[in-house]
């Protein structure tokens, strides 16, 4: 069957169907809070004490970054609206393998979707939200499953590694350091308001340094929308490196004293 020409024109939604998979994306950023918490600053709510890092913060952020990245790219309201309504949902399934999150989190949107808006609409959010699996070597995280997936067309695609650039559209921000710290956080399962043991971060920190120095976007409007800090955090962070390896940052409140410090001269 011939795939169907998308132009950044192109309408496929109804007034009516973009309220719809708006609907679903605000119900979506409201479960996430409910199991995995609010996020910075108040860390409030969320099952068990909540996540650090992919919480309704996080969410939120790859929501904004669809929305920056559907401005440069010119994308229609309907690319629009699947792509923020996609990285919505992309995390509401954590704590389980990669790969089985995000296919868990695509079929919570399926099911949503079903019945709302075409086929080929639900299947570019589901195709976006199994794009912002990490590809993972050596424990370094080297690209995104977008880069890999195979598209029914473009348009698609599109909006994919749109989602997929927004994912990771924080690491090179004033808050990009913090939140690597707040993954370590969630890594060794330690809840938003607890210390984590400092063993193994000096570690940690050296996968931050190359994750910030070598991250490439899945699409190259991802570096001009999300890269402009890119030198500054890779300089911190190698900083933060050379201060854990001396011993000069001993405490994690240290460690949160520069991110925050950090953010705030650069937000």
């Amino acid at each position: 069957m011939m795939s169907i020409v998308w132009t950044p024109e192109r309408e496929v939604l109804t007034t009516d169907q973009l309220q719809e998979t708006e609907r679903v994306g605000t119900e979506a950023l409201d479960l996430v809070e409910a199991r995995y918490g609010s996020g910075y600053p108040h860390y409030r709510g969320g099952e068990n004490g909540g996540l650090a890092d992919h919480n309704r913060r996080h969410s939120w952020a790859v929501v904004q970054g669809m929305e920056a990245m559907a401005d440069a790219l010119d994308l229609s309201r309907t690319e629009r609206a699947i792509g923020r309504t996609a990285a919505a949902a992309h995390d509401v399934v954590q704590l389980k393998a990669r790969g089985v999150m995000e296919q868990e989190s695509a079929t919570w949107l399926e099911a949503r979707l079903q019945g709302l808006v075409p086929a080929q609409i639900v299947r570019m959010g589901t195709l976006a939200i199994l794009g912002t699996e990490p590809i993972l070597e050596d424990g370094k995280l080297t690209g995104q499953v977008a880069a890999q997936l195979s598209y029914p067309d473009s348009r698609t695609e599109l909006v994919a590694k749109s989602v997929a650039c927004a994912d990771l559209g924080e690491l090179h921000s004033a808050r990009g350091p913090l939140q690597g710290h707040e993954l370590y956080k969630e890594i060794h399962g330690v809840t938003p308001a607890d210390t984590p043991d400092m063993e193994g971060l000096v570690n940690f920190q050296r996968s931050q340094v190359w994750l910030a120095e070598n991250y490439h976007y899945p699409h190259p409007m991802g570096e001009r929308v999300f890269g402009g800090l890119r030198g500054v955090v890779v300089d911190y962070s190698a900083g933060m490196l050379d201060q854990l390896e001396s011993g000069r940052i001993e405490t994690w409140q240290q460690l949160v004293d520069h991110d925050e410090a950090f953010m705030r001269k650069y937000a």
